[in-house]
């Protein structure tokens, strides 16, 4: 009976300790453990490994607790082989992101490629605005085609004219017989047609894609 209460206490015991939570520092390790070692190649094609990817992040500061919190949320409670992967993808994301960030800063400093990034940034959200008003509106498109490439035109007219940001946003927000929605997008498309112009393309029109 004694040995029985003993086995007894050692079960609750043990029990006692597996449960006991764990830090995200110790999540953090249990997850290195279970990421695939070795180089191994992802979605890009690109071999790449975890040991190196922890060491990148820790040198620029980005292993910090906010970090291993979402690493935790994100990866820990997934089965052992994908909870593996999720935190090789979480470390290359995050590189990624920060890498991106350093890119950014140094085109910043230089004129030429700083005027290059807000051209790919301004055609880039002309697009996104264009391509979501023409799935939204399968009948109109003909029509809201012809608006948009007329307001875009305009837009950079009106910054060579010497029109500020504001004035072109200010005005198309306050355009009647429009919905709330198309307003705002009409707004959008003004906004980046006057940075291109503002950037050296005179006709933001010629930066849209063909759907098909």
């Amino acid at each position: 009976m004694k040995g029985l209460k003993f086995v007894v206490v050692l079960s609750v015991l043990l029990s006692l300790i597996g449960c006991e939570s764990k830090t995200i520092q110790q999540k953090r390790d249990i997850l290195l453990n279970r990421a695939p070692q070795g180089f191994t190649s992802r979605d890009s094609g690109v071999p790449v490994n975890i040991t190196e990817l922890r060491n990148k992040l820790l040198s620029a500061g980005g292993e910090d607790d906010a970090f291993l919190r979402k690493l935790s949320e994100v990866c820990y409670e997934a089965p052992y082989f994908e909870s593996g992967k999720c935190t090789l993808g979480f470390y290359l994301d995050e590189v990624e992101k920060i890498e991106k960030q350093k890119r950014e800063e140094s085109c910043k400093k230089d004129i030429s490629c700083s005027k290059d990034m807000e051209i790919f940034q301004a055609a880039q959200e002309l697009n996104r605005v264009y391509y979501l008003v023409m799935a939204r509106n399968p009948y109109d498109q003909s029509e809201l085609d012809l608006n948009l490439r007329s307001l875009c035109r305009a837009a950079g007219v009106g910054q060579r004219g010497g029109i500020p940001l504001d004035q072109i946003r200010a005005d198309v927000e306050q355009q009647p017989g429009l919905s709330p929605e198309i307003r705002g997008q009409f707004r959008d498309v003004a906004i980046s047609c006057w940075k291109l112009s503002e950037n050296g393309v005179p006709d933001g029109t010629i930066k849209i894609k063909n759907l098909y």
